[in-house]
């Protein structure tokens, strides 16, 4: 099973961080690295994110821009598949990077690079989110 690299991007997800960690650290796919981007997190995000990935990759930046941002960490991962996760998108169930990465694993007759998931807005989101 390749491994994978998911790389969350947080910015004072005090609110979300820690239960998005552990959804993805009790997923059923279990070959994976967890690496976090922190954009200057002043409200506890940066504690939650070294208390519950003590030995991955993290590191914080000042200067956010999106696209050098990730591709940096894409840099610093291990993976051969790249997933991206923002620190408020709690993955639904332990199936979630199982089924993520099943068509990459699945139908290399069809050359698939990529894929997304399907996202639920959470019911507290804003008209806009939603």
């Amino acid at each position: 099973m390749p491994k994978v690299s998911i790389i969350i991007r947080s910015h004072n997800d005090i609110a979300f961080i820690e239960q998005t960690m552990q959804a993805i650290l009790q997923q059923n796919y279990r070959d994976f690295e967890i690496v976090n981007v922190d954009n200057g997190s002043t409200d506890g995000t940066w504690e939650v994110i070294c208390r519950m990935n003590p030995n991955g990759v993290k590191y914080q930046v000042t200067d956010y821009v999106p696209g050098k941002v990730l591709n940096e960490a894409v840099s610093k991962s291990s993976g051969s598949i790249i997933v991206f996760n923002n620190s408020d998108c709690l993955p639904l169930n332990e199936e979630w990077l199982d089924n993520l990465i099943y068509p990459l694993l699945h139908n290399q007759d069809l050359k698939i690079g990529a894929v997304y998931a399907n996202q639920v807005p959470r019911q507290d989101a804003s008209p806009l989110v939603q």
